[in-house]
């Protein structure tokens, strides 16, 4: 917020024994880009210039879109970045994805899908009845049942949970004699 106007460029080089990686990104701080976006109707921005107004059609220049913070998107554009609301984008979740262990939310817009995390979207699990779960989260709230496979996983690690408390109460009173 109180960085000078001017392009600035990240160099990031790692090193983990004899492997090594670097990544360079550059970006532009400039108050003439602040507010020239005045509106966003699903796929339309509008946006002010010096000649006047002009309408970007979103699905001609994006290249991705990702929720960074409860109902804020972040939109990579062929001409730069924009945030915006997710309600600005008519966002619907349209389900849920166990992937390597994690719940995934999948989020449908006006620009395209979105999957991402229940923490990036504020979600909470409210209520699990059986196989049926109700999720609150900034967007709204989900209500989905779960996969036989997934309600296993979970019986299973529960179970597992239990057998490892009841190992440590048993050395615990073996101790105790």
């Amino acid at each position: 917020m109180t960085a000078e106007v001017g392009t600035y460029t990240l160099l990031v080089g790692a090193q983990y024994y004899t492997v090594q990686g670097s990544d360079i990104k550059s970006f532009l701080i400039s108050p003439e880009l602040s507010g020239w976006i005045m509106d966003i109707n699903c796929t339309l921005a509008t946006i002010k210039t010096e000649i006047g107004q002009v309408q970007l059609n979103f699905s001609k220049v994006l290249t991705d879109i990702e929720v960074i913070n409860g109902t804020v998107v972040e939109i990579h554009t062929l001409v730069g970045d924009i945030n915006a609301s997710i309600y600005d984008i008519n966002a619907i979740i349209t389900g849920l994805v166990m992937e390597n262990g994690e719940l995934l939310v999948t989020i449908n817009t006006a620009l395209g899908t979105i999957t991402t995390d229940l923490d990036s979207i504020d979600g909470k699990i409210e209520i699990i009845d059986g196989n049926v779960v109700e999720i609150k989260t900034s967007l709204g709230t989900i209500t989905t049942t779960l996969s036989t496979a997934t309600t296993t996983l979970y019986v299973t690690s529960a179970l597992s949970a239990i057998a490892v408390v009841l190992a440590i109460i048993i050395i615990f009173l073996l101790k105790k004699k």
